[in-house]
């Protein structure tokens, strides 16, 4: 569920539906998202996982800006939370949680043109 903030510029509030709440963050805040079958892990800022009962192509869709790239088959990422491509041993992103993430050949040439665009 996502719901427009007109108070925040280009920032949308998010709704994650967790097993007995909702949880609400802005999308900014959403560092990645991670597949897990039927559900999605979705990693924010302050160091929550959230685990939600939407797939990752659905969370894809519900997400407003224009920040978030998927960049491998299980992974969704918000560039605003992107340090460093690495690109020895492997097509990598490290987000500024710590945390490295692949990037599959197929999505390579998509993530670079968003970072261009950026």
């Amino acid at each position: 569920m996502i719901m427009n903030n007109s108070a925040i510029s280009d920032n949308f509030i998010v709704a994650l539906s967790g097993l007995n709440e909702y949880i609400l963050t802005t999308e900014e805040d959403i560092i990645s998202c991670h597949s897990s079958g039927n559900y999605t892990e979705v990693h924010l800022k302050d160091g929550r996982r959230v685990v939600v009962s939407k797939t990752l192509k659905e969370v894809e869709r519900s997400l407003k800006t224009n920040y978030f790239v998927r960049v491998h088959h299980s992974h969704l990422i918000n560039l605003r939370h992107a340090k460093k491509y690495l690109k020895k041993d492997g097509a990598r992103l490290l987000l500024d949680n710590g945390k490295e993430v692949l990037v599959s050949r197929s999505k390579k040439k998509d993530l670079m043109n968003r970072i261009i665009q950026l």
